[in-house]
This record gives C-alpha cells, structure tokens and sequence, in this order.
C-alpha cells in the first residue's frame, strides 16, 4: 500500500482543519451510575462495577473503625492539618485566582486580530505565546519561592496547566474560526467566562447543552467525591507514607514491591475523582451535556 502524502501545511482548506476540531455532541460519561443513560446499566460487568464501589466503601469504613479502636483516632490527621489548617492554604487560593484573572489575557490576541493595526499574524504569535509563557514560568517561581507542600504545589500547577492549555484552545479556535468565516473574530468576556468554568480543555462557540440542574445529581456526585477523597487520603497515610518513611531501613526492592498497589489505588482514585466526580459535577452546573471526558 502506497504511503498517504499529506497535503503541505499552506494547502490545507479551512474544511480540513475544520474536520480536525473536536465534535462536542449530547453524551454521558460511559461509567457514570447516576445517568441512567450511562452505559454502565446496560454493560454486562455492571454488577462488578457496583462490587467496586461498595469494597471501597466498606474499606473506608472499616479501617476507621479500626483505627478508631486500636489507635483512637479514626485516621492520621497530620497530612490533613499540613494541608488546610496552614497559611499556605490561603496563598494558594490567592495564586487560584490571580491565574483566573490572568487568564483574562487570552482575549488580547483576539482582539488584535479584528483591529488593523495589529492583526498581523506573526504579532499575534508572539503575544499568544508570550502570554502563556509568563503564566506558566512566574506559577512555577511562585511554587518555588513560598516553598509550598506537595498538595498545595501540585494543586497550583495543574491549575496553571490547565489554564494555559484553556488560553491555546480559545485563542486559537477563535483565530481559525475567523479565517473560516473571512470575518473579524470578537472577544467575548461572558462567553469566556463560561467557558473557563466549562470543564472541557477544547474550546467550542456552542457547547451543546442540558436545560436543567439535577441538583440530586450534584449530591450523588459530592458524596462520590467525598468517598473518593477519603478513601484516597486513607491508602496514602496508612500505605504509602510509613512505607516512604521506612525506605531508607529496609530493603529497596521490598519498599517498592510494597508501593505498587498502594500507588494503583492512588492513580484509579484520582482518576475516578477529577472525571467522573468533579468533571460531571461542574459539567451539570454549567448545563454542559457532553460528558465523554475520555474521547481525544
């Protein structure tokens, strides 16, 4: 089979790039149980789904109330403490939302674009560019410099990724929906506002969207986060932090056989946290109705 010549870069038509941006249609998340549109009713392993769930939280559970009789004390609150009974907390908050304002600046290069003056494209490049460069390098002089716990940096620069990659998707989606149209594009505060509470990392003038607020929906999703939190927060103080503690004593190829389940257990929380959690928590807030947060 011959090998598929792609067209240059300069010959591409509007239309291709068009086919190139992704579709945002009315779905739900495939492993959704509070939809009962979601695949997961309908899905043949549902019952081992509904198994997952209820060992998580009996495991929650039962190492409290173990801890509670053996230690008195339901759970190790010294990480708990370091992360929200500290002054760090508040300087986090504040970096929250001096990113979210300088967000903001992403409107600058669509503005230029419908001016004369400086709508030439490689100074729209430029200041694109510029602009997320300086919110990603002063977040990361800003972790280094107050010397921030773990949480609290990680929390930090991932909402300084995530909106820098916001930034792109706008500035850029704007940029070509303009050559498209052979129109001038418009800044849009309001639109831009919503599209930063929007949890989608791809930009689209018309998301498709959902007529209501299911607020027991909201529930279902804050008590599944709460379960997931603690469940995490219970495997990292009872698994991973005295194995990392004893590391330096025992044998390093005990250490990280030992680190293996707890570090899964970590990552499948995390993940089932941020996109099956928050994602569709924020989604429904928003009247977003495309939930396939996995799609590419």
């Amino acid at each position: 089979m011959a090998p598929r010549v792609e067209p240059p870069s300069n010959m591409r038509s509007p239309t291709a790039s068009k086919k190139r941006m992704k579709k945002f249609r009315d779905v739900v998340s495939p492993l959704d149980p509070a939809d009962a549109r979601s695949g997961v009713h309908s899905s043949e392993f549902r019952g081992m789904y509904n198994l997952a769930m209820l060992s998580g939280v009996l495991y929650v559970f039962t190492t409290l109330f173990t801890n509670l009789l053996t230690r008195k004390d339901p759970a190790d609150l010294k990480l708990l403490l370091s992360v929200f009974y500290s002054t760090h907390l508040l300087e986090v908050f504040a970096t929250f939302a001096c990113q979210a304002l300088y967000a903001y600046t992403a409107l600058i290069p669509v503005y230029m674009a419908g001016t004369d003056k400086f709508s030439n494209r490689l100074l729209i490049n430029i200041v694109h560019h510029t602009l997320q460069s300086l919110l990603f390098f002063f977040t990361i002089v800003c972790i280094v410099w107050r010397d921030w716990n773990l949480i609290h940096a990680v929390s930090a620069f991932i909402e300084g990724l995530v909106l820098l990659m916001k930034m792109h998707s706008y500035i850029r989606t704007k940029l070509e929906i303009s050559r498209t149209e052979q129109k001038p594009p418009s800044p849009d505060i309001k639109d831009y506002t919503m599209y930063l509470l929007i949890p989608s990392l791809v930009y689209e003038p018309k998301f498709p969207r959902t007529d209501r607020i299911r607020w027991g929906y909201i529930v279902e999703k804050a008590f599944s986060a709460i379960m997931g939190i603690s469940m995490l927060y219970i495997i990292v103080t009872t698994h991973v932090i005295p194995r990392l503690e004893d590391s330096g004593t025992v044998n390093p190829a005990l250490s990280i056989v030992s680190l293996l389940l707890p570090f899964l257990g970590c990552y499948l929380l995390t993940w089932f946290i941020i996109f099956e959690c928050i994602c569709n928590g924020f989604a429904e807030v928003t009247y977003l109705a495309d939930r396939d947060f996995y799609a590419v």
